[in-house]
């Protein structure tokens, strides 16, 4: 009975990022939306629109955990992250000094404009 009291559970949760074009005096006149990071592998930084203000997002993600689709549309990024979850999660968490959330996996579903990634050194 404790078991399932505090037992655990895997949820997907799903956010969607609305793109905002990168601003920056160096670059040409093409819409860059997102930064992909030659010197560190498969890192990512874009910025989203979140209610009254614009917010940027640098991701991590593996070539299995990344699919780009080109898009005649606005640009966004999809996040699907699995997360397991405690049932009784602040009272575990209190109890036991265990976090209620834990991150198993993240992907990621850039659909973007065809050349909109910019590739900057870092």
């Amino acid at each position: 009975m404790l078991f399932t009291l505090f037992g655990t559970y895997e949820e997907i949760e799903i956010t969607k990022y609305e793109l905002v074009a990168i601003q920056d005096e160096e670059l040409p006149e093409d819409k860059y939306y997102i930064c992909e990071y030659v010197n560190k592998e498969n890192s990512y930084m874009f910025y989203y629109k979140r209610e009254n203000n614009i917010e940027n997002l640098n991701i991590v993600a593996g070539k299995d955990n990344l699919i780009k689709e080109y898009v005649n549309c606005n640009p966004y990024v999809i996040e699907q992250k699995k997360v397991k979850k405690t049932r009784l999660g602040t009272l575990q968490k209190i109890l036991f000094f265990k976090p209620e959330n834990q991150l198993v996996e993240a992907n990621y579903k850039f659909y973007i404009l065809e050349d909109s990634i910019l590739k900057p050194f870092e």
